[in-house]
C-alpha cells in the first residue's frame, strides 16, 4: 500500500498532548479498478412433475420416523387430491416432531441421530408427494464486471507506542459516518482493538481458499461464515500465534460472539499457517478449521466449517485450492463441497490463470456451479 507520508512534531502544550511529546501520522489514498466481462451459461427448461408416493414408501417412512410420530393414516398419493391429504399429515407430523425435539433438555446422541434421520425422511417424502414446479429455460448471459474503488487510510503512532488508524472506501462514506462501514483501530501492549465493518474472529483465523477470475465468479471459494458482519474485535499476537475475539453488538438476543486462534511460521523455507475458529450467533454454532502451506511456487490451502443450526438443517462446507506460480504466471484450481442435512450435496469447481503485468494483472477464470452451469470471466485489474 502506498502512502503520502508526513511527520509532525507536537509540543506538550495541552493535557491532550501531554501523554506523548511527538507523533507520526500517515495519510494515504489508494485505488483499485478492474475491466472485464463475465459469461454465465443458461439452463434448459425443466418440466413439472406430479406428486406421487406409494403405499410401500409410506410403510418405509413409518419405520424411519420411529417414535417421533404415529403411523400415517393418509393413503398413498396417486393424484392431486390424495397428495394434498398426505402432504397435510406429513407436514403436521414434521412440525410436531420439531416442537417435541425443542422441548428435550440435553438430547442424547441417539435422540439427535434419530431426530435428524426422521426430519430427513419427512423432507424427502414431502418433496416426493408435492412434486416439482416446472421452470422456463434461461438464456446464456454476458455482462460487464468493471468497477473502480478509492480508499482513504490514516495511521498514527505516539512516542509511548500507542498506534491508531482508520480506513474507509469512498463509496462507503455515508455508512462510515454511521459506524457501519470502514474500520478503526487502536493498538498497544494490550493488543489491537478494532471497530466498524469487520470479519468475525473465526474467519480472520481460518480464512478462505484461493479463488479465480477477475470478479470472483460468485466467490464460491469462500466459506459461509456466520460471523461476517461483526463490529467489535480484539486480537493479540506473539511468536507467530494470534488469539482473537469479536462480536456483533447489534444482536441483543442470544449469542453474538466469535473466537479464533491461528499460528503462522516460516519453517525451513516453507510458510505454514493453521487456524481454528468458533462462532455462536443467535442459537446457531459454527466451528471452522483451516491450514495452508507455501513452498517454492506452490501454495495449497484447505478450510472446513461445520454448522450446528439447532432445529434447522446442519451444514458442512469443505474447500481446497492449489496454486502454482512460475515467474509472472500463476495457475489456480479450487473445489468447494457443501453437505446439508436433508438436501442433495452440491459442489463448486473452478480454475484460473493470472499474469502479473507489473502494476496490473490479467486474469481469466472458469467455474462450474451447483447447477452444473459454467461461468467464465476475463479482464485486467490494476491498482494505484
Amino acid at each position: 500500500m502506498k502512502f503520502t507520508t508526513f511527520a509532525v512534531a507536537l509540543l506538550a502544550t495541552t493535557s491532550l498532548t501531554s501523554v506523548a511529546s511527538a507523533a507520526d501520522f500517515k495519510l494515504g489514498i489508494t485505488g483499485t479498478a478492474r475491466m472485464g466481462v463475465q459469461s454465465v451459461e443458461g439452463t434448459a427448461a425443466v418440466a413439472a412433475t406430479e406428486g406421487a408416493y406409494t403405499a410401500a414408501q409410506i410403510t418405509a417412512l413409518d419405520t424411519a420416523v420411529g417414535t417421533w410420530a404415529a403411523d400415517l393414516s393418509a393413503a398413498a398419493a396417486t393424484n392431486d387430491s390424495t397428495a394434498v391429504t398426505l402432504l397435510t399429515e406429513l407436514r403436521a407430523d414434521r412440525a410436531a416432531a420439531v416442537t417435541a425435539y425443542g422441548l428435550i433438555s440435553g438430547p442424547t446422541a441417539a435422540e439427535v441421530a434419530s431426530y435428524n434421520a426422521a426430519i430427513s425422511a419427512w423432507d424427502a417424502a414431502i418433496d416426493a408427494a408435492d412434486g416439482t414446479v416446472g421452470t422456463d429455460a434461461v438464456k446464456d448471459t454476458t455482462s460487464a464486471v468493471n468497477r473502480v474503488r478509492i480508499a482513504f487510510t490514516g495511521e498514527g503512532t505516539l512516542d509511548n507506542g500507542l498506534s491508531f488508524g482508520a480506513t474507509i472506501r469512498a463509496d462507503n462514506a455515508v455508512a462510515g459516518n454511521a459506524g457501519t462501514a470502514g474500520s478503526q483501530y487502536i493498538s498497544g501492549g494490550f493488543g489491537k482493538i478494532s471497530m466498524g465493518d469487520l470479519n468475525g474472529a473465526d474467519e480472520v483465523a481460518v480464512g478462505d481458499v484461493a479463488g479465480v477470475g477477475i470478479a470472483g465468479l460468485g466467490d464460491n471459494n469462500e466459506l459461509a461464515y456466520q460471523s461476517n458482519a461483526h463490529n467489535l474485535g480484539w486480537e493479540l499476537s506473539t511468536m507467530g500465534v494470534t488469539a482473537s475475539l469479536s462480536m456483533d453488538t447489534t444482536i441483543q438476543s442470544g449469542s453474538n460472539n466469535a473466537m479464533g486462534l491461528s499460528y503462522s511460521q516460516d519453517l525451513s523455507g516453507a510458510a505454514v499457517n493453521v487456524g481454528l475458529g468458533r462462532s455462536q450467533i443467535g442459537t446457531a454454532t459454527q466451528t471452522s478449521i483451516g491450514a495452508g502451506v507455501t513452498m517454492g511456487g506452490i501454495n495449497a490451502q484447505i478450510a472446513q466449517s461445520e454448522d450446528d443450526n439447532g432445529t434447522a438443517a446442519d451444514v458442512e462446507e469443505t474447500a481446497v485450492s492449489l496454486s502454482y506460480s512460475l515467474s509472472a504466471l500463476t495457475g489456480t484450481v479450487f473445489q468447494k463441497d457443501i453437505v446439508t442435512v436433508g438436501s442433495a450435496d452440491v459442489s463448486y469447481t473452478g480454475f484460473g490463470v493470472s499474469y502479473d503485468l507489473g502494476g496490473a494483472t490479467a486474469k481469466v477464470g472458469v467455474m462450474n456451479d451447483d447447477a452444473d452451469r459454467q461461468w467464465i470471466d476475463a479482464g485486467i485489474s490494476f491498482s494505484f
